[in-house]
């Protein structure tokens, strides 16, 4: 037997009804990984105890041991909202209830449980005598601003990050969750410069197509015009859909396909500025779009957009919105021979949005060719597809076979010869 489990052990055979014998007990079967026996002297030194921090802590330590062994869920949350009537101003059991909703992306419940924390708590109370999983008093506003910008509280999740960023606390995770926040509202800024391609390295194409002589320069931010000219060899005349267009030129995918290849499209934002430019100073159409509201069915038939298309650009903030706007796309009625897909893996603490797109679109039949698409090392944010049905199994290969078994590529490794 464990030498300090037989001490505790030996000191709760002499007095059972001690609240710290109980405690230390049920810290050492935690520790052994035997859950069930730690959370039975939680419970006892709970009852027993008259200190409200260690009772508090207690009743979170039986949340942890139902926890972890996955069962009985009602009654495991049932012991944090215990915790919460009971010690209302701890954070602990107010963070633990914030995440488990964020974990189910009940993003609403999981915002008020971190706010009520947030403007309720004291932060300055005794530390708990062992870890309960609680990262540390910012995980409050951690909380808060990831769950504010699920609900739409776009300013004020900014300014969150922004103060979480200046948080000398943040454990290393964490900090560099913030800084991908930020970094992904031009906050803070990447040391690298956008990938433009341009007729000057025109030579220097890894698979050349038709009508490269057209191009002055690419327009995308990690050549993405320059993939879907790549796999569909130069065309000339073809069809788009740009969800999440931005900016008509600066950023554009589809600025190039349409001005130097004639490409007829469609294109949908959200932002009043960029539809209005968009519609001043390129010859397709932008319309300005909640996509999470929007009827594709009707959209797609009112503007008349054919069956098949040649290429989908979707770029939707945040990775849930790009996701849920995936999933309206009718695929069962249109059909899309090539598609790039933003998923901002490097910014999304869930790290699943990503995979449930691959899922998706895989079930239609789309290969993803280009894994984890990097503008810089260490912040993959694109994948890009093919459709079996639009290209012979060597034409997809080939493009495959750069990206495969990597955690990452640059888009420069796709569309140059190293």
């Amino acid at each position: 037997m464990n030498k300090d489990l037989k001490y505790w052990l030996d000191k709760y055979i002499s007095d059972p009804k001690n609240p710290d014998y109980n405690y230390w007990l049920g810290w050492e079967y935690e520790k052994l990984g035997q859950h069930a026996s730690a959370h039975t002297y939680y419970l006892r030194c709970a009852e027993l105890t008259t200190c409200m921090d260690l009772a508090c802590e207690c009743i979170i330590k039986t949340w942890c041991t139902l926890h972890n062994q996955k069962r009985r869920p009602f009654y495991c949350e049932q012991q944090l909202l215990l915790a919460v009537a009971e010690f209302p101003n701890r954070p602990e059991p107010y963070y633990f209830l914030s995440k488990l909703e964020s974990d189910k992306e009940n993003w609403k419940a999981s915002y008020a449980w971190a706010s009520i924390a947030y403007a309720n708590c004291d932060f300055n109370r005794p530390p708990f005598r062992t870890d309960v999983g609680y990262p540390g008093d910012f995980a409050i506003l951690f909380q808060k601003a990831f769950t504010g910008w699920y609900t739409g509280r776009m300013e004020e999740s900014k300014e969150l990050w922004i103060k979480l960023y200046n948080d000398d606390s943040l454990n290393p995770e964490h900090r560099q969750t913030a800084i991908n926040n930020l970094l992904n509202w031009d906050i803070l800024k990447f040391i690298h410069e956008p990938a433009i391609h341009t007729k000057e390295f025109n030579n220097k194409l890894r698979f050349p197509f038709d009508n490269k002589e057209l191009i002055d320069q690419s327009y995308s931010q990690a050549m993405q015009d320059m993939f879907v000219l790549t796999a569909l060899k130069g065309k000339t005349n073809g069809t788009y859909l740009d969800i999440g267009s931005g900016d008509p030129f600066i950023g554009s995918n589809t600025a190039l396909l349409e001005t130097k290849f004639n490409w007829n499209g469609l294109s949908m934002d959200w932002n009043d500025k960029c539809v209005n430019d968009f519609n001043q100073f390129r010859n397709n159409r932008c319309i300005k779009k909640n996509t999470l509201l929007t009827d594709f069915y009707d959209v797609l038939g009112q503007f008349n957009m054919p069956l098949h298309m040649d290429y989908l650009s979707l770029d939707c903030d945040p990775q849930s919105t790009t996701y849920e706007t995936l999933l309206r796309i009718p695929l069962n009625k249109y059909s899309f021979s090539v598609i790039t897909y933003e998923h901002d893996l490097y910014n999304d603490p869930t790290r699943s949005y990503k995979y449930k797109a691959k899922e998706h679109l895989e079930s239609f039949g789309y290969v993803l060719v280009a894994n984890n698409i990097a503008a810089s090392p260490g912040h993959p944010f694109e994948d890009w597809y093919m459709h079996k049905d639009s290209f012979t199994q060597e034409e997809i290969n080939q493009i495959k076979n750069l990206s495969e078994n990597r955690s990452e590529i640059s888009c420069k490794e796709i569309i140059y010869k190293q």
